[in-house]
Parts: structure tokens; C-alpha cells; sequence
């Protein structure tokens, strides 16, 4: 039974990782080229801004990892959990886009899931998870943002 439920939350987290949410964003984009460019403008935001703040600021995970260069340094870092900020922005951003409530309740679950896979793999603390959740609300709040959208030249 532990084997199941130890796989049941890595693939809950798989879903929050990188490879999932680029390749979801681009289906988007072929659908619906403003929500596409809004998650995929979102993804890079966090990105950077997560590597910033792990730049600057060390903190190890519960499940400490090797800091043998600048790469894994970053990789090591905690703050903030990356899988709960695209989790909570893409759940955010989605749900505004298509105003569908059952839609919406689906992915805030999910979000939900990925966060505390996280926690539950022992790969982030509650406060990572909270900053990552933080991040990922403010940047659907700054994709919003009119005037961001027709500076890069969508409508």
C-alpha cells in the first residue's frame, strides 16, 4: 500500500512539473492564442523570478540535495516550491479565462495536490509551498494586466 501511494503523489507532482505545464501552455496557444501566451509568459516569469530568489537566497530542502555547482545550487533550494506556483497560476489563469466554475474547483484541487505532493515527497516545507502559492496568485494577477499583453502584442 505505501508503494501506491508514494506513486499516486509523484505523478501528482509530475503534473506541476516543467514538461507537463510547457506542453499544456502550447496547446493552449493553438486554442486560444491570448490564454496560451499569458501561461507561457506566466511559466518564464516564475522561472526566473524562482532562480532569482534562490540566487540570493539558500534555504535546504527536507530532503537535502548536492550543491557541487551553481546548477545544482539552484536545484537544491527550496524557496519557493516552482511546482505550487504553476499549479496555483495556472489554476488562477484558466479558470478566468473560461468563467467555468466546476472547470475551476478541478484545478484548484489539483493545485492543491501538486502543493502538498511536494510537501509529502519531502521536497519542500510549508513555508516553500506558501511562497510558491503567493507567486503563482501575484503572477496571474501581473498576466491580467492589460497593458503587459499589448506591450508584447497580444490581444
Amino acid at each position: 500500500m505505501i508503494l501506491w501511494r508514494q506513486l499516486f503523489w509523484k505523478i501528482i507532482t509530475v503534473i506541476g512539473s516543467f514538461y507537463v505545464v510547457v506542453p499544456v501552455a502550447i496547446g493552449f496557444l493553438l486554442a486560444n492564442t491570448l490564454l496560451g501566451v499569458k501561461l507561457l509568459l506566466g511559466i518564464a516569469v516564475i522561472s526566473a523570478i524562482t532562480i532569482a530568489i534562490r540566487l540570493v537566497y539558500f534555504k535546504e530542502r527536507p530532503k537535502k540535495r548536492p550543491t557541487t555547482n551553481l546548477l545544482r545550487k539552484i536545484d537544491a533550494s527550496s524557496f519557493p516550491s516552482i511546482h505550487a506556483a504553476r499549479g496555483f497560476f495556472f489554476a488562477m489563469t484558466i479558470t478566468r479565462a473560461y468563467q467555468n466554475p466546476t472547470a475551476g474547483i478541478v484545478l484548484f484541487v489539483l493545485a492543491v495536490l501538486i502543493a502538498f505532493s511536494r510537501y509529502r515527497l519531502h521536497h519542500h516545507d510549508t513555508v516553500d509551498i506558501l511562497g510558491g502559492t503567493i507567486l503563482g496568485i501575484a503572477m496571474n494577477y501581473l498576466v491580467e494586466l492589460e497593458w503587459i499583453m499589448n506591450f508584447i502584442g497580444v490581444k
